[in-house]
């Protein structure tokens, strides 16, 4: 479904991209199969976005620490 919002669990089971490590502190890795028009957006529990990032390679470390919990 296009239209639809597409869930973590539902990416990870197509192999799009895997998160560690798991459990973490605040700065874990996204790995992907895919890059170079790929976008990464995290929001925080409000609906707003904290962090919008070009993936230019297969694997980037993201730093949410500074962020409250």
């Amino acid at each position: 479904d296009t239209c639809g919002v597409v869930g973590i669990n539902e990416l990870q089971e197509a192999n799009f991209f895997t998160i560690y490590p798991n459990p973490n502190n605040g700065s874990f890795i996204i790995a992907t199969n895919t890059f170079g028009n790929t976008i990464l957006e995290i929001y925080n529990v409000a609906g707003q976005l904290i962090l919008s990032n070009h993936l230019t390679q297969n694997h980037t470390t993201v730093d949410l620490t500074k962020f409250s919990k």
